[in-house]
């Protein structure tokens, strides 16, 4: 009892260190997204989490990217977190890095819902009521139809959505592909779709951008490396609802550095979304 204990510890504390590190990768990205497109920093994001991750397949017992038995799977899903990286970037030029947060934790929702839709899981009514409620939380931050919405809004929450569809696709791979071989499948199809766009947007950073090049690709990649790492001592029911507390890094980041203070439709918004992602979390924790 007392090693499973330590062990879903370990896996809390590195899912909160790991969301602290998200949070601040997140802050450098907004400070140079004016003078660098959001592809390019995609690329460098990629750059670094490929030079980490796919040499790791060569660790004993090796492993062929090959030897995936989803092949089309692993592609997709690779697309679809390619998305969600590429459009949360693009909107943190546009919008409050502790909105763009907010709206990317709407991908609990949208797993609930394509769940439902396409691996046809039973969804009971509260499920719904939370998602439902969780959506309206995103309306409350993004305001379509007001004078204060903003297009960039929307960005995070496609990218939510491909992020959901990316976790889906994991779902229905689950127990047979080495974690691994998904990070390395996630890596190459990142750094490879970032690379046919890039020449297209290069502009050559300032010097006094590198260093946060670096720091950004750095970080990216521990953070992942992290959290991959937090789910081999614990169940994703448990570490779930930690992720959350991105959020609150985001927001005390985005107050100390941009000096951004949420309006009241985006702290009831933010409410609104993590109250129903925590209820969709501790239900999950219960069924399984």
């Amino acid at each position: 009892m007392g090693q499973n204990k330590a062990k879903s510890l370990t896996g809390i504390a590195l899912v909160v260190m790991a969301s602290f590190i998200f949070a601040a990768s997140d802050v450098a990205t907004k400070i140079i997204i004016t003078q660098v497109p959001a592809f390019e920093i995609i690329w460098f994001r990629y750059l670094a989490y490929s030079v980490i991750s796919l040499p790791l397949l060569m660790r004993p017992p090796a492993v062929s990217l090959l030897s995936s038995r989803n092949k089309p799977l692993q592609i997709l899903r690779g697309l679809g977190a390619f998305g969600s990286g590429a459009f949360f970037v693009a909107s943190l030029k546009f919008i409050p890095i502790t909105d763009a947060t907010a709206i990317s934790f709407t991908a609990p929702l949208f797993v609930a819902v394509l769940s439902a839709v396409f691996l046809a899981e039973a969804i009971s009514p509260s499920y719904w009521v939370a998602t439902l409620c969780g959506f309206a939380g995103a309306l409350l931050i993004v305001k379509p139809g007001s004078a204060d919405f903003n297009i960039g809004s929307t960005l995070p929450l496609v990218g939510s959505l491909c992020w959901a569809t990316a976790l889906v696709l994991l779902r229905q791979m689950s127990g047979t592909e080495p974690v691994r071989l998904t990070a390395a499948y996630s890596a190459l199809i990142g750094l490879t779709s970032a690379s046919l766009i890039v020449p297209f947007v290069w502009i050559d950073p300032d010097p006094a951008v590198w260093p946060y090049l670096a720091g950004i690709g750095l970080a990216t990649t521990t953070a992942h490396m992290m959290t991959v790492l937090a789910y081999g001592y614990a169940p994703s029911a448990l570490l779930a609802p930690f992720s959350y507390t991105q959020l609150i890094g985001a927001t005390c980041m985005g107050y100390a550095v941009f000096h951004d203070i949420p309006t009241l439709p985006t702290v009831l918004g933010i409410l609104l979304i993590t109250a129903s992602g925590l209820y969709l979390a501790l239900r999950n924790r219960q069924t399984h």
